[in-house]
């Protein structure tokens, strides 16, 4: 088989559907292809939002003020992703990501979406920092907003 370009690939449904049903189970990421998927979701329009937007998932880390309902929705979907209940759902790497995100983003401006404790999204984001795949644009913006939720406390 060969290597899929991240930037050519469009999106992981289209990849997963390379695969026979039942072997996303099983597949393998790597590191550059976890990294290209979570750059090509964060840069796509937001689709768990209701109506016709087109903010993506960078656009809302960037808000100053993101409006708690779009971060509920958008928690909402990257839980149900972490847990494997969509049909098109996300290498589970990146689905952590993008709910550590939208969690760290909702606390640093005092929206409540989690009954998880400070400490326990602080370890969350520190968990994803980690990664060493984590493309630097999406490193920056969690580190922007553990900072400015560290102010808070």
């Amino acid at each position: 088989m060969s290597e899929i370009e991240p930037e050519d690939r469009g999106s992981a449904a289209l990849i997963r559907s390379l695969f026979a049903p039942g072997d996303e189970d099983v597949i393998q990421w790597r590191p550059r292809e976890l990294a290209g998927i979570l750059t090509q979701e964060a840069r796509c329009p937001l689709q768990c939002l209701p109506g016709n937007s087109n903010l993506t998932f960078f656009e809302l880390m960037d808000c100053d003020h993101a409006d708690p309902e779009t971060l509920r929705a958008v928690k909402t979907w990257a839980k149900r992703q972490c847990q494997g209940y969509d049909d098109d759902r996300l290498p589970e790497p990146v689905a952590k990501v993008l709910y550590a995100c939208v969690l760290i983003k909702a606390s640093a401006q005092g929206v409540s979406l989690t009954r998880l404790s400070a400490a326990e999204i602080q370890n969350l984001v520190q968990w994803c920092l980690a990664q060493h795949w984590l493309p630097p644009e999406v490193a920056s913006r969690l580190r922007r907003e553990l900072s400015r939720f560290g102010r808070r406390g």
